[in-house]
């Protein structure tokens, strides 16, 4: 009786987990797997370590880049721009 008890409970599982993900295919997942690792800031190295592929350029392929986190990356020159941005307005307001 114990044995049919896990079974029926690991029968119930499964079927809340194909409720869950119904039309995701283990590719979909895995490319959102990966894209949300990455957003996280989980390194691409290893991502692909995870996954289990033995070339990195499969994992770059999994992953797909959002415009959030595209819109968070600062670059090189962005402290400068700001500070001339700031000095520009405190002129302004000096002559004003």
């Amino acid at each position: 009786m114990k044995n049919l008890g896990i079974v029926s409970y690991t029968q119930r599982q499964q079927n809340i987990v194909k409720a869950t993900f119904a039309g995701f295919t283990s590719q979909i997942l895995c490319n959102r797997l990966a894209t949300h690792l990455l957003e996280q800031g989980v390194s691409l190295r290893h991502i692909h370590t995870l996954l289990g592929h033995g070339n990195s350029k499969t994992t770059e392929i999994h992953t797909s880049v959002s415009t959030k986190s595209l819109a968070n990356i600062k670059r090189p020159l962005d402290p400068l721009l700001e500070i001339q941005k700031s000095e520009k307005q405190t002129i302004t307001n000096i002559k004003t």
